[in-house]
């Protein structure tokens, strides 16, 4: 999952939403330095990649995209749940998505003093394209795939990606609602 589906499995609680936030900027177990409701978050987001990764129906979309898309149709099958999540916001919370967003946001700069450099850079490009919201449009898509790309060492085939969400939207689409109700409850399990 990316980083729409992190936030959203938080819930309400701060320390959750930021170590979600922070775990990819960390390595090992440097998250020991933060306070325990922020490593809590970081772990939840370890178990949600470790479950997303190994559930079936991931397998499926990753299955789908791995001609064109090879190694990185994980990261593809991730952003394009974001994709679906933001689509079906409604369907999962009540609030909606731009004030999700806006809370979201605030939540971050409100910790600013907890968010690694890696996370700060994002941040900027985060809001400033308002990416929790815009992940519905596949404009977004694009320009999310081709920013990965540019970073990439290796060749990606990244802005294929969303051509390959076009050739197989309803399939991911059914991946998407098959398997996020099973993460809600798994991560309802661990909180």
């Amino acid at each position: 999952m990316n980083h729409l589906a992190h936030i959203y499995l938080s819930g309400n609680d701060e320390g959750l939403i930021i170590g979600n936030y922070i775990a990819d900027y960390i390595r090992g177990n440097k998250f020991n330095q933060f306070p325990e409701a922020i490593q809590k978050g970081v772990q939840l987001h370890r178990a949600i990649d470790t479950y997303t990764d190994n559930h079936p129906v991931v397998r499926k979309t990753t299955k789908l995209v791995m001609p064109v898309l090879g190694k990185f149709s994980g990261v593809a099958a991730d952003i394009y749940f974001d994709y679906f999540l933001a689509n079906r916001w409604n369907n999962f919370h009540a609030d909606k998505l731009e004030n999700f967003a806006k809370n979201t946001y605030s939540t971050i700069n409100n910790n600013w003093n907890h968010i690694p450099e890696k996370g700060r850079r994002f941040y900027g490009y985060m809001v400033t394209n308002d990416l929790l919201v815009n992940y519905r449009k596949k404009d977004t898509l694009r320009m999310v795939f081709n920013g990965i790309d540019s970073k990439t060492k290796f060749e990606s085939n990244l802005p294929e990606a969303v051509n390959q969400l076009n050739l197989f939207h309803h399939e991911i689409e059914q991946h998407f609602e098959e398997f996020f109700s099973d993460l809600i409850d798994f991560v309802n399990s661990k909180k």
